[in-house]
């Protein structure tokens, strides 16, 4: 047996999003595909979960976090003034290592998920789940479900949460100029110069948006 050569590996190597993905993705996030009837002229709807994706395409090309730790996030975990958070260390914080850490979202995802929040009737309870689906916690399948179809949408081939680490750790982010996000912000988003500090300074004032 000590003669026996060890069995290799080769490590699959998972590619991050180019900047074209991030945007499709984006857009993939705000309408259904086009819908084509015989009598009737071509059509789009919005999707019902337009707010909830995005911001969660966001928090995680911002962030990097795990599938995990997303879907264990609540209400009381995120501080959108400040933009930081926590990331709970055991079984219920999904935190690999079991530690508890701290990780900041930059202004435009703080936009984007105080957008979504504001239309839910639960904002207000700091034990809420950050991301609900059919209004129950979003698990890690459907995270995954909702991912895979977006990409699908997108047309991004092997479209799964973990490339969101990938990208982050390039240090991109969602927020800094010049970023993706920039790049749909005329299509996107209701005010297209909100990302400049001077800005967002305007957009608080007349949206609401946190700072």
């Amino acid at each position: 047996m000590a003669k026996v050569p060890a069995p290799t590996f080769t490590k699959a190597e998972i590619e991050p999003f180019s900047q074209d993905e991030v945007i499709a993705l984006l857009k993939a996030c705000d309408f259904k595909r086009e819908a084509r009837p015989a009598l009737r002229r071509r059509y789009t709807m919005r999707r019902a979960t337009a707010l909830r994706d995005r911001a969660i395409i966001l928090l995680l090309l911002d962030t990097g976090l795990r599938s995990s730790e997303l879907c264990a996030l609540v209400l009381g975990d995120v501080d959108l003034k400040t933009g930081k958070i926590l990331i709970r260390g055991g079984q219920a914080g999904g935190a690999k290592g079991g530690k508890s850490r701290m990780v900041y979202m930059g202004n435009a995802v703080r936009r984007t998920l105080w957008r979504y929040l504001v239309s839910r009737e639960d904002q207000t309870d700091e034990q809420a789940p950050l991301f609900t689906a059919n209004r129950h916690s979003l698990n890690r399948d459907s995270l995954r479900h909702v991912i895979a179809r977006l990409g699908a949408a997108a047309g991004i081939r092997k479209c799964h949460p973990h490339r969101f680490r990938h990208y982050a750790e390039l240090g991109i982010g969602a927020t800094p100029l010049p970023s993706p996000i920039c790049a749909v912000a005329a299509t996107c988003s209701p005010c297209s110069g909100c990302w400049g500090t001077a800005a967002s300074k305007w957009c608080s004032i007349t949206h609401g948006w946190p700072r």
